[in-house]
């Protein structure tokens, strides 16, 4: 992921249902790649097809440090 950040891939790219590469780590529990999205510009108020927000993700699971 790193590579990917600094070769300047998109950190706000959606995929067809709307989920992000913020929102995968999220769910993931993955604190190191989420703060480095989001330092790179990651949005975390970008909604998926179901309005959820990696924001709203990282409150309902509570997996981040």
């Amino acid at each position: 992921m790193r590579l990917l950040v600094e070769a300047g891939a998109d950190v706000g790219l959606q995929a067809d249902g709307g989920a992000t590469a913020l929102m995968l780590a999220v769910r993931m529990g993955r604190t190191t790649i989420v703060r480095r999205l989001l330092a790179s510009g990651a949005g975390p108020n970008i909604g998926n097809r179901r309005g959820e927000t990696a924001l709203m993700l990282a409150a309902h699971f509570d997996r981040l440090d």
